[in-house]
C-alpha cells in the first residue's frame, strides 16, 4: 500500500531511495508548504535502534542550527511510530544534484566548475566556524538550483549514513570521497570536508575520480597512500592553474591543505572570473556569494 502520510506531513509523490530509507515530496498541512522528507529506518536490533536514534536527533539538531543561503534547511525532525521511521523534513529545492547532471553526460565548463565548488567552499566555511562538519560531501549532497547556485544538503544524517552502521549486514557510505582520516577512524573537523570537496573538484574538471580501483580495499589504499593523478593530465582542456589548487585540497596531511572553506572559495573565485573572460557564455551560470569571499 502506497505511504500517504508520515508524521505531520502528507505525502505526494517520490523524490529519491538510499540505503537507510527513501526521501519523499510532502506537504506540511500546517503552512502548506512543500518539504523533502528524508525518512531513515530503524529495522535494526533493538540496542543499534536507540543508538541510531539518539545520534540521529544530535546530529539533526545541531544541523538545525545552520542558516546559510548555501546550505539546504532543516525544517522538523521526527519519528512516525506507525511507520517505524524517523524522519527530517528539508527545504524542497527545485534543482538536480551533481550526481544526477553527472550521469547525464553534462560536462562542466572549467570556470563553471570553480565557481560551483566555490559556493560550497564558503557554505562550508559558515558551517565550520558553526562546529558542524558534513563528513559526506559528495555529488549526490549537492545541489545546483535553477539560478545555478549550488546548495548543500544532508547535514545532520551524512555522518549517520557514512558511519559503520550496518543495514541488512551492508556497509553504508562509498569511501571514493572521505579524506585519509576518515577512512583511518581519526578525529575529524572542517578540513576532511575540504579534501572531500576537492576530490568533487577533480571530477567535474576530469569527469572521473582521482582515486579508483576495482575494489572498496583498493580504493582507501590508493586515498591513504597514493598521490592523486594532475587534472591537466588526465583531461588537457583543464587549464594548468586549477593543479595546485586540487592537488593542495588533496594532499593526505590536514596541515598541507586550505585550511578553510574561505580560503578555498577566494583562490577559486578568483581563478573563475580570469576564466570567465574566455568562456563569457558562463559569465551568469552560478553565483559566487562574493560579499561572504571578503570576510
Amino acid at each position: 500500500m502506497p505511504v500517504t502520510q508520515i508524521g505531520r506531513y502528507e505525502i505526494e509523490g517520490t523524490i529519491g531511495r538510499g540505503a537507510m530509507g527513501i526521501v519523499y515530496l510532502a506537504r506540511d498541512p500546517l503552512i502548506d508548504r512543500k518539504v523533502a522528507l528524508k525518512t531513515l529506518r530503524l529495522d535494526v536490533d533493538a540496542d543499534t535502534a536507540d543508538e541510531f536514534r539518539e545520534r540521529f536527533l544530535r546530529e539533526a539538531q545541531a544541523a538545525g542550527r545552520l542558516n546559510h543561503p548555501g546550505i539546504v534547511t532543516i525544517h522538523d525532525i521526527g519519528e512516525d511510530r506507525a511507520s517505524g521511521v524517523v524522519y527530517i523534513a528539508m527545504e524542497y529545492i527545485e534543482g538536480r544534484d551533481l550526481k544526477e547532471i553527472l550521469a547525464s553526460g553534462h560536462r562542466f565548463r572549467p570556470s563553471e566548475a570553480a565557481r560551483i565548488i566555490a559556493d560550497v567552499a564558503v557554505a562550508l566555511d559558515y558551517a565550520h566556524q558553526m562546529g558542524v562538519v558534513h563528513r559526506d560531501i559528495k555529488p549526490g549532497n549537492l545541489i545546483l538550483t535553477r539560478d545555478g547556485s549550488a546548495r548543500i544538503a544532508d547535514f545532520g544524517i551524512a555522518h549517520l549514513e557514512s558511519s559503520n552502521l550496518t543495514v541488512d549486514g551492508q556497509f553504508i557510505g562509498t569511501p571514493n570521497f572521505m579524506s585519509p582520516e576518515q577512512i583511518n577512524g581519526l578525529p575529524l573537523d572542517g578540513r576532511s570536508d575540504l579534501f572531500s570537496l576537492g576530490v568533487v573538484l577533480f571530477t567535474l574538471l576530469t569527469g572521473q575520480r582521482p582515486f579508483t580501483a576495482e575494489t572498496m580495499h583498493q580504493v582507501t589504499r590508493k586515498i591513504i597512500e597514493e598521490p592523486p593523478p594532475i587534472p591537466s593530465v588526465v583531461n588537457p582542456a583543464v587549464p594548468a592553474a586549477f593543479n595546485p589548487i586540487v592537488m593542495k585540497s588533496l594532499d593526505k596531511e590536514p596541515e598541507r591543505r586550505f585550511q578553510s572553506g574561505a580560503e578555498l572559495a577566494r583562490v577559486l573565485a578568483t581563478l573563475a572570473r580570469s576564466l570567465v573572460r574566455r568562456e563569457p557564455g558562463d559569465a551568469e551560470a552560478t553565483a559566487v556569494q562574493s560579499a561572504d569571499l571578503e570576510t
